[in-house]
């Protein structure tokens, strides 16, 4: 399967660097999965619903 990703947006903060980008999976009738990444790291996804508990 072919994934498409597209840096939407850029910024560099006090805490890192900050990214929005947008991947899209061709296979799955053009579904897009919106994240963020911050210093490279996944820090919110749109794929993923679930979250840890402490």
């Amino acid at each position: 399967m072919s994934i498409n990703i597209t840096e939407l947006d850029y910024q560099h903060t006090s805490i890192g660097e900050l990214i929005l980008r947008r991947r899209r999976f061709p296979a799955t009738s053009q579904t897009n999965v919106f994240e963020v990444l911050l210093n490279g790291e996944f820090l919110m996804s749109r794929l993923f619903t679930a979250r840890k508990m402490p």
